[in-house]
């Protein structure tokens, strides 16, 4: 169920930044997972699997990570007029990283 969240939200953001927009200006959206395995083993059962989702949001020069909640929380504060550099200007306000892509 997570993962469907996931993709619906990193499609949603992607689609509303890139409403109206040039290829060369375009967003992209992408659900990232991270495994872990639990060290605890639970008596007569295996070892549980963590498994974290978050949505790498990038464009041409920028990159930065969000976990549902806060892809959530940008998703309802978008305007319908916002550009990458309002996008990743919210990003850095809500205190995340915004790294320069490689």
């Amino acid at each position: 169920m997570l993962l469907t969240d996931a993709q619906k939200l990193a499609a949603a953001i992607e689609e509303r930044i890139n409403a109206g927009r040039s290829s060369d200006q375009a967003v992209t959206t992408t659900v990232k997972t991270q495994s872990q395995q639990s060290k605890f083993t639970a008596p007569g059962g295996g070892r549980p699997t963590f498994i974290r989702y978050h949505i790498e949001v990038a464009d041409r020069a920028r990159v930065a990570a969000l976990d549902l909640d806060q892809a959530s929380a940008l998703l309802d504060d978008m305007e319908p007029d916002w550009g990458p550099d309002q996008l990743f200007d919210a990003i850095r306000s809500r205190g995340l990283p915004v790294e320069t892509a490689s």
